[in-house]
Parts: structure tokens; C-alpha cells; sequence
């Protein structure tokens, strides 16, 4: 696979990373190490405290061994949609072709409605995080699906 697109998620009130955001990039590091990639691409914008979803996930990786060099990061997306479309900028410049995208389960069936439409020329696999949600999250995603 060419690389792993880990999908961010808000940070807390503090800046720091949610534990759904944790377990996400957690999962992509597992995946690294496992050799199913050797590039990563931390997705998400949103600043809080002048950084970045995206910048936390690197920081975080990084601090689980992961070389920086071997972390992109796509930092100006505020939803599902944006991080689509600005990952791809970067797919495209690498010439990268074969994409797993990380997400949390409750938020997959929305990250693949939106990759496969704004990727539709790429081979793309899904990975699902449980992070334990109590689906409270799902209400909202179905609502934005709908007024898509």
C-alpha cells in the first residue's frame, strides 16, 4: 500500500488529542509496523491552541517511533470532505496510487461515501477503528450526509 491516511477528528478544549483520535493514529502506527505501509498522511485541520489536528497526529506517532520523514501531514481540511480533497492534492503530487484510509467506525460510512466519490481513480481499502462510541455521533453524520 502506498500510503495510510489517518482521518482526524477534533481536539479537546486543551489542544490535546482526543482518545478517539489516539486510537485512530494508534491503529495506523500498528499498521506501519506491521509493513502494510511505510508512508503515513495524518489528515485534519481545526485548530486548537495554533496547532492542528494533523500536527498532533504526527507528534504523537512520532512519539511511538515512527520516523517523521515518513509522515506527511495534511493540515488545512475542516471535515470529511476537505480531507478528501486535500489529500488528494498530495496522492497526486506523490504519485500515489494504492491508499488505506483510518477512520473510526462510526464515522466509515461517511469517509467511504466521500473517498470513493473524490478518489474514484484510486485503490482504496477502509480501516476501522472502534473506539468505543456509543453512537451518539451517528445522528449527526447521517444529517450531514443527507444535507450533502
Amino acid at each position: 500500500m502506498d500510503a495510510l491516511v489517518v482521518l482526524g477528528h477534533a481536539l479537546e478544549t486543551d489542544g490535546s488529542m482526543a482518545e478517539t483520535l489516539v486510537k485512530r493514529v494508534d491503529f495506523a502506527v500498528d499498521l506501519y509496523r506491521k509493513g502494510i505501509s511505510n508512508l503515513l498522511i495524518m489528515s485534519g485541520g481545526l485548530p486548537v491552541n495554533e496547532r492542528t489536528e494533523a500536527q498532533n497526529m504526527k507528534e504523537y506517532a512520532v512519539s511511538q517511533g515512527i520516523d517523521a520523514e515518513r509522515i506527511l501531514i495534511e493540515d488545512q481540511s475542516i471535515n470529511t470532505y476537505e480531507n478528501a480533497e486535500y489529500t488528494k492534492e498530495i496522492l497526486e503530487r506523490r504519485k500515489l496510487r494504492e491508499i488505506g484510509i483510518i477512520t473510526s467506525t462510526v464515522h466509515m460510512p461517511r469517509a467511504q461515501i466521500i473517498f470513493r466519490r473524490s478518489l474514484s481513480d484510486y485503490l482504496l481499502s477502509f480501516f476501522a477503528v472502534d473506539t468505543g462510541s456509543d453512537g451518539a455521533d451517528i445522528e449527526k453524520i447521517l444529517m450531514d450526509l443527507i444535507l450533502q
